[in-house]
């Protein structure tokens, strides 16, 4: 039996406010909370390597 057009609409809202609360979470995680420019302690590899020059960047 096909979905009714609430149980669509229902669907839909819940979607679109997934998505939203996703996408808020992750701008915070990466935006808000600085990331190191590696992953080892779960940041975005090579999010804020522009930040630096490429010599401080490959220095361990």
């Amino acid at each position: 039996m096909a979905p009714s057009r609430l149980q669509l609409g229902l669907r839909a809202a819940y979607s679109g406010f997934s998505s939203v609360a996703g996408f808020s979470i992750f701008f915070v995680w990466t935006v808000v909370y600085r990331q190191p420019g590696t992953a080892a302690m779960g940041g975005l590899a090579g999010w804020n390597v522009s930040r630096f020059s490429d010599l401080q960047a490959l220095h361990f």
